[in-house]
Order: C-alpha cells, then sequence, then structure tokens
C-alpha cells in the first residue's frame, strides 16, 4: 500500500489511426509505448520509464497526437515524427494519517521528479511567389524539460475513491519555468 509503483512492471501501449476513404486528406497513424518500472534507492521508491514513438503520414490534416509533449510545453502540438522519453522518481515524503472530521483524510504525501526528452519534425510547405505548394520540408524540433510534482493522496466528504491533488514546477529548455495544479479522482 505504501509503494508508489508496483516494484517491478512493464507495459506496452499501441495505436493506429486511419481514415480508409480519405488517406489522401487524413493519412495514417502509428503510434509506440513501452513503460518499464523498476525499484528506487529505497524502500517505496520508484522509477518509471516511458519510451514513446509516433508517425503520421499526412498530407492536409493530422491526427491527435497519441503522446503528450515533455511536461512545461503546450500539448496541442502535431507532428510527422516524434520519439520521446519520459523518465519519473517517485518517493513517498510523509504518511500523515490525519484526519480533519468527515471533511478531509490526508494519506500520503509524495514526490515526483522528472526528466523529459522529445524530437519531432512537423511538415511544413514550401510555396512560391504565387503561393503555389512546390514542396514539402521537414524542420526537426527538440524538447526537453525537468521538474517535480508535489502530490497529496487523500479522500473528501467520507467518499472511498482516492483523490490526488497537488502541483507541479517544470523548467524547459527555452528557460521557461510552468506551473500547473492537479486533481483527480480514482474509480478502482
Amino acid at each position: 500500500h505504501q509503494n508508489i509503483f508496483p516494484r517491478w512492471g512493464i507495459n506496452a501501449y499501441f495505436k493506429t489511426a486511419a481514415a480508409p476513404f480519405e488517406h489522401e486528406n487524413l493519412g495514417r497513424l502509428y503510434a509506440y509505448r513501452l513503460g518499464i518500472i523498476t525499484p528506487g534507492l529505497f524502500k517505496n521508491h520508484g522509477f518509471m520509464t516511458r519510451i514513446c514513438y509516433q508517425n503520421q503520414e499526412v498530407d492536409r490534416y493530422y491526427y491527435s497526437n497519441a503522446f503528450t509533449l515533455p511536461r512545461g510545453y503546450a500539448s496541442s502540438y502535431r507532428s510527422n515524427y516524434y520519439k520521446a522519453l519520459f523518465n519519473d522518481y517517485s518517493f513517498p515524503i510523509a504518511y500523515p494519517d490525519f484526519n480533519l472530521s468527515w471533511l478531509v483524510y490526508l494519506k500520503r504525501i509524495r514526490l515526483n521528479l522528472f526528466a523529459d526528452f522529445a524530437e519531432n519534425t512537423k511538415m511544413s510547405y514550401v510555396v512560391d511567389k504565387n503561393n503555389k505548394v512546390i514542396g514539402k520540408i521537414y524542420p526537426k524540433n527538440v524538447y526537453s524539460s525537468t521538474g517535480t510534482d508535489v502530490l497529496f493522496d487523500l479522500n473528501l466528504l467520507r467518499s472511498t475513491f482516492p483523490i490526488t491533488t497537488g502541483a507541479r514546477i517544470s523548467y524547459n529548455k527555452n528557460g521557461t519555468v510552468t506551473w500547473n495544479s492537479f486533481f483527480s479522482i480514482h474509480f478502482n
């Protein structure tokens, strides 16, 4: 119950998307992900690595990305070719078992350290002076970020569903610092 990740684990994900009668507009999307979970340095610590790859054969319109960009970047980016590496090291800070009557029960405070890396190419059209498309180019972009999440595992209003809430600070290679907040309910 105190482990944040399982002691050992592996997961795989595959996605493909195609529009059989609209291939000239939408093309195809292929995406793969492999996740590996190993024990951390100390008891109840865990390390998770996710390796992702996505390829879109596109002419006019993009499918949504199968994976997000590294934390700290906007997630609405669409690309033809995309590979990424996401690393998380999670560990508990405290188990306060704090109970405030029927309002809230705080089970655990935990920290997640992360380092993300991704590179992709996004197709762009080359146009002549008459605005006629004469070709395509595929410039390469590299993204990386590091940061930390402070997360609180709790139950609200005597609910049996665990809730995770917290905050994230991330620093990306452009020198931008981003703050985010979280709130999720786990229905298991």
